[in-house]
């Protein structure tokens, strides 16, 4: 009887799952490596560096300084509509006097510091048969800005409101 055995090949086990694995990545060689730049290359790159930043850095700061300067002129803006609303509006109650639109006026130019504001009432004089109240305020921006005034030199903001006057008829109430 022939006793010889036959190999078969092994089966894997239910369920057993074999990992995948990458195939080996090769190491890199020193020929794949950069060769350490020589110093006056070096030196080369940061003067070009810092032209780089002599032609940016003036338009940057150009930018920002601008930025300031239009942002305070259009704070001042409206600051100005606002102090002339205030004002006028102050001037039409009952009882009012020119001082005391000139004050609510100057209040709201206190609350952005600016200087050297003109604050005109008319009538100089409140009575009670006025009919109507103009308030003008103008603010020069040389002396209200944060930087140097490049943009808006020598103007001034200016704006003003007239508004009727609230009267009563006191002798028709009952």
């Amino acid at each position: 009887m022939n006793t010889q055995r036959v190999a078969r090949p092994e089966l894997p086990a239910m369920g057993v799952v074999e990992p995948m694995h990458e195939p080996p990545r090769p190491s890199p060689s020193l020929r794949d490596v950069p060769p350490a730049l020589p110093r006056r290359r070096r030196r080369t790159r940061s003067a070009a560096v810092v032209v780089e930043f002599a032609i940016c850095a003036p338009i940057l700061f150009l930018f920002f300084f601008a930025s300031l300067e239009f942002s305070r002129v259009n704070m001042i803006r409206q600051s100005v509509e606002n102090a002339v609303y205030e004002g006028s509006r102050r001037g039409i109650v009952p009882g009012a006097t020119a001082d005391n639109c000139r004050a609510s006026a100057q209040a709201v130019l206190n609350s952005i510091s600016a200087r050297d504001a003109a604050i005109n009432v008319t009538p100089a004089v409140i009575t009670d048969n006025t009919t109507e109240v103009t308030v003008s305020v103008a603010v020069p921006i040389n002396n209200n800005s944060w930087v140097m005034p490049v943009f808006f030199g020598d103007k001034t903001i200016s704006s003003s409101m007239t508004l009727r006057r609230e009267r009563f008829d006191t002798t028709t109430v009952p």
